[in-house]
């Protein structure tokens, strides 16, 4: 999968840290798409299901360095200023 305007990969050491900064697990598959692309946009932004569902995905957000958007702050954002999560 290719992906435009990604920012510098992350390592398993930056990754721990926001997992521990935010308190939470991430899976690996989670962890090694980070440490090749580190957020940004997919060229193909359409996905289907098993069902023939179609999902949209615009981007994924940054982890540690600032990108399109960064994932510590969206975070902050929906359980600070929000209060979704």
């Amino acid at each position: 999968m290719k992906f435009l305007e990604v920012s510098k990969e992350s390592t398993e050491t930056e990754l721990k840290e926001v997992e521990n900064q935010l308190g939470i697990s991430f899976t690996n598959d989670f962890k090694e798409h980070y440490m090749e692309y580190n957020g940004g946009c997919p060229v193909k932004r359409f996905f289907l299901w098993d069902d023939g569902a179609k999902t949209r995905i615009n981007h994924f957000f940054s982890i540690k360095y600032k990108g399109f958007s960064q994932l510590e702050d969206a975070y902050d954002d929906l359980l600070i200023t929000e209060q979704i999560l």
